[in-house]
């Protein structure tokens, strides 16, 4: 997910400069902060969900040797 936020802040950064400069300077472009905070939070999200998953994974580890007789 990391990965794929930078690739993206790549990607809109070339096209940016491409289309700047193929219309030479009648265009402008910029990246937005807006998609670079929603990249971000997607990328928060994930990291949310798998430590809830680890979480609940060291629970059930935790359950399973209290109750094992």
């Amino acid at each position: 997910m990391l990965a794929s936020a930078l690739w993206q802040h790549v990607a809109a950064a070339s096209a940016r400069s491409l289309i700047e400069a193929g219309s030479q300077e009648f265009a402008t472009a910029h990246v937005g902060g807006v998609a670079m905070a929603l990249v971000w939070l997607g990328f928060m999200f994930s990291a949310v969900v798998m430590l809830y998953f680890v979480a609940l994974a060291w629970y059930y580890k935790w359950l399973d040797r209290l109750y094992d007789d």
